[in-house]
């Protein structure tokens, strides 16, 4: 079904669906055609961060005394939210701060979409 705000499930919980699909097919002995789509690029939500395949993925902000994400939406203030709130992966915080400092990013890049942050 649709859900509303386009929420993104986990992608351990994409995965257990494609699965639990497949092996209901091979308990009826039937053949299957399976559409496993995402509209992953058109989220603006999870619904919840304890996924470790998805940590490299999930924004925070990176501004001090930005009004919360719940907050902005609640008021019907979110459309700039992300923008203002300065939101960005925690790797590519990282590498912000590592290149402010005139160190080479582009290994920690690498190394940390291995990493459960």
């Amino acid at each position: 079904g649709h859900m509303g705000g386009k929420v993104l499930v986990s992608t351990w919980e994409h995965i257990q669906r494609v699965i639990a699909c497949r092996l209901q097919a091979d308990i009826l002995n039937s053949g299957l055609v399976l559409v496993a789509r995402t509209d992953a690029e058109a989220a603006t939500m999870i619904d919840s961060n304890i996924d470790p395949i998805d940590h490299p993925h999930i924004k925070g902000a990176t501004v001090q005394g930005v009004e919360p994400l719940f907050e902005a939406i609640r008021k019907g203030t979110d459309k700039d939210w992300e923008t203002q709130a300065g939101c960005m992966t925690f790797p590519d915080a990282v590498a912000k701060v590592l290149k402010s400092k005139g160190v080479d990013a582009s290994k920690w890049l690498k190394d940390s979409l291995k990493m459960s942050l």
